[in-house]
């Protein structure tokens, strides 16, 4: 696993302004529950042929309800074993759409073709760990389904009308993975 220095900052940036309060790397760390990363940490050794994780956001301060209550984790990229056999050497899979011009894009809804088979078996292990209740990607999301009374997947359309199940947040998840545990 790799901690990118924006976990911090993410950290830092949602303190408020007016106050005198900074979080430091060590605390974002410190303030994220041990088993989020433990979560994180089994989906990437049953996946298999991953050789690191870079993770963006976990602790801070604000932001629903996970991230503050040190449930939540953001991914920006894996990295598949460069020995891997059948895959390209090195693999980098950001989360992220990216539109023809490669730019980062928070209005595409079509965004199957960009969907890696490797990150979403990584997707669909991480949401088979015990405690995982939510997991977001630019593709797809699993949650809690209150009309079918169950866990499951559904296409990310990018809706703010509600029918995304993060409604007015997706555009929010269109540049990396986020998943959480469920509160105790």
């Amino acid at each position: 696993m790799e901690w990118n220095a924006t976990a911090a900052n993410r950290a830092r940036a949602a303190t408020n302004p007016n106050t005198a309060a900074k979080y430091t790397t060590d605390e974002t760390i410190r303030n994220t529950n041990f088993d989020t990363f433990d979560a994180l940490l089994r989906a990437s050794f049953e996946t298999g042929n991953i050789s690191s994780v870079n993770i963006e956001g976990g602790w801070r301060p604000s932001g629903g309800k996970a991230h503050p209550q040190g449930r939540g984790l953001d991914v920006n990229y894996i990295t598949f074993d460069t020995q891997a056999p059948n895959q390209i050497s090195g693999s980098v899979i950001p989360m992220s759409v990216k539109d023809s011009n490669g730019n980062y894009d928070r209005t595409t809804k079509d965004v199957s073709s960009s969907y890696d088979s490797r990150v979403k078996e990584f997707s669909h292990t991480l949401a088979k760990q015990g405690g995982v209740n939510q997991v977001t990607s630019p593709w797809e999301e699993y949650k809690f389904n209150s009309k079918a009374g169950s866990f499951g997947w559904k296409e990310n359309t990018g809706s703010t009308t509600g029918s995304s199940i993060l409604g007015k947040h997706y555009g929010d998840h269109r540049n990396h993975l986020h998943f959480a545990l469920k509160a105790y």
